[in-house]
This record gives C-alpha cells, structure tokens and sequence, in this order.
C-alpha cells in the first residue's frame, strides 16, 4: 500500500518508528500523570541526561526546544515501555504535522553511566526560524 503525500491528503503522513525505543522527555512530558492520560496507559520515567544536545527557551513560545550541540547534556526523563502505536499520539502532540518539533534517535545515560537509544523530539528548522530569531 502506497502512503499518500502531505499534499495529497493535507496532513503530513505518520511514519511509524522503526523500533519502539523510550523516548527522552525534557519539558511537559516529564509529567506522569499527564502522559498516562495521553498514552491510555501507564509508563515508568526514568531519570536520565540526554547526550549532544542542549535545551533552549524562546521568549515568543511556551515550550522548551533541544537541539543538536555537541558536548551538550540536558537533564529529563525517560519514559518506557513505549509501543509503536503511542508514537501517534505523541508525534500529535509535538506538533510533527505541524513541523513544529521532528523526531530523532538519540543517546541518554543513566546514572551508572549505561547507555541507552531513545528517540527525542527536537525542534525543526522551520520552528527555530520562527521564533528562535
């Protein structure tokens, strides 16, 4: 079955992860509560420090953003187990539709030092341009 273009159906085409790894949350989903209510279901957050990035704050919008910056390390959560279909709704969330933040694998670490794959939504270019100035 062939994936109609965002322009054929006016709304930018879900694209299913690969693998359903954690995702490392830094701003609003860092709140159980609230992505257990997302989610339909419950998840474990985990305290973690996301590797080669860096968190910015624009005045013009209420949300936090990361972006690649090496030898950054941001502070969050992980949230795990996380099933492929919960992706749909948190690519809703995020605005990836929208172009607003864009989903990518990354690198967090515990505190012990181990190493985990995650996926992390960062901010698009198209976002930075509009209100990081």
């Amino acid at each position: 079955m062939e994936m109609m273009s965002e322009r054929e159906t006016g709304l930018a085409p879900w694209v299913a992860p690969v693998r359903p790894l954690p995702l490392f949350a830094y701003g609003t989903l860092q709140n159980e509560e609230f992505v257990q209510q997302l989610l339909e279901h419950s998840v474990e957050l985990q305290p973690v420090t996301l590797r080669d990035f860096r968190k910015l704050e624009f005045p013009d919008f209420d949300y936090p953003f990361v972006v690649p910056y090496e030898g950054g390390r941001v502070p969050g959560q992980m949230l795990l187990p996380l099933k492929v279909q919960d992706y749909e709704r948190l690519d809703a969330y995020e605005g990836v539709g929208e172009e607003l933040y864009q989903r990518v694998e990354a690198t967090v670490e515990r505190a012990s030092g181990e190493t985990v794959e995650v996926y992390v939504y960062t901010a698009t270019d198209k976002t930075l341009d509009r209100y990081g100035g």
